[in-house]
């Protein structure tokens, strides 16, 4: 079009439709259904685009939520049972047994690590201290790295990140 309007040439800027030819008009007029084709299209691919956004996040919402379902279906047995120990103590003063406590807990923490959790410190490991993983328990002791310590509280980590830093305390003799 534009080598159209220079070979006629004088200046396009003065140049009406009106002064055109009907060859002339008819490129303008299918350039112009050309641009309306366009738009038309950019909008439907952009409803299309928002149609699959919304779709991805109802298929993300769905799988996060399939998985916490797992998972709380994995937990809810040994949750429903330290309940109902801790109903027994509270309420009805019985006793519960210390074993039958801690064999539940363990389960617990199982289906937290089959979930991702990791224990990184036991409780009762020597080792040295990494501030990056440990915390002192004594505001009595300035530990340093390398400096030889005990888990008090255990360590634990997610994905590759610290969550909890182990507790520890420094190792006698």
């Amino acid at each position: 079009m534009w080598k159209f309007l220079k070979s006629l040439g004088g200046s396009t800027e003065s140049l009406s439709v009106d002064d055109m030819d009907s060859d002339s008009r008819s490129e303008i007029k299918s350039l112009q259904l050309e641009i309306e084709d366009r738009d038309s299209r950019i909008a439907n691919l952009k409803k299309d685009l928002e149609r699959l956004r919304g779709g991805q996040e109802r298929a993300t919402a769905e799988t996060v939520g399939s998985q916490f379902e797992t998972f709380f279906a994995e937990a809810a047995a040994p949750i429903c049972q330290l309940l109902t120990q801790s109903y027994l103590v509270e309420e009805e003063n019985k006793p519960v047994q210390t074993r039958d406590v801690l064999r539940l807990v363990k389960r617990l923490v199982r289906v937290f690590e089959d979930a991702g959790l990791q224990v990184r410190d036991r409780v009762g490991d020597d080792l040295q201290f990494d501030p990056n993983f440990h915390e002192s328990l004594s505001a009595e002791h300035s530990l340093t790295a390398g400096d030889q310590v005990r888990v008090r509280l255990a360590g634990l980590s997610y994905s590759g990140r610290v969550i909890r830093k182990a507790g520890v305390e420094p190792a006698k003799g």
